[in-house]
């Protein structure tokens, strides 16, 4: 198992934060390093910790969570944002989805649904791990959420899988006359 997760919550409303923290209590995979309610307490917290990962809320009493993730990203506070909000106008969206953030989850979630995001950060950061490492464009899919439903053999491609069939349905020959 890798090292704990650091991570940050910026969430302006008590009650929500502190069923938020409570899914993330009693699993040693994710340490949480603290809380703030506002934009100026978070950017301490930031600034203090420099997790990896930050929880956030756009709609803060001091401004905007949006702002505080761009701000927060280009200073190299944090790497990963996964946006924890009420927020869900378009605008909103593409300016997180821009700005890097990770994943966007609009309240209510369920616990679930927060792990598996969580889950997906801490896969792409494990897969991000040596620098040097290269992908196949399966492996690159699989890790950034595009791999098809279908359960294909370790090593074995979908699109190279897509290739053989076509060269196969081309062919004039028919494959019961090659066995």
């Amino acid at each position: 198992m890798s090292a704990p997760f650091t991570l940050v919550m910026i969430e302006d409303d008590p009650l929500v934060a502190q069923i938020n923290l409570g899914y993330l209590a009693g699993r040693p995979e994710y340490r949480v390093m603290g809380a703030a309610q506002t934009v100026a307490a978070g950017r301490m917290l930031l600034r203090q910790h420099r997790p990896d990962l930050l929880l956030l809320d756009v709609f803060l009493p001091d401004g905007s969570g949006l702002e505080l993730l761009t701000e927060a990203r280009a200073l190299g506070w944090v790497q990963d944002v996964i946006l924890l909000t009420a927020a869900r106008d378009a605008a909103s969206v593409q300016a997180a989805l821009s700005g890097g953030a990770a994943d966007f989850l609009i309240k209510p979630f369920t616990r679930e649904r927060l792990y598996a995001a969580l889950e997906t950060v801490q896969q792409r950061r494990d897969a991000m791990r040596g620098g040097e490492r290269e992908f196949t464009q399966g492996a690159l899919d699989r890790l950034l959420g595009h791999a098809r439903t279908q359960n294909l053999p370790k090593r074995v491609e979908a699109h190279t899988l897509e290739k053989v069939a076509e060269v196969l349905r081309a062919s004039p020959v028919s494959l019961r006359a090659c066995l």
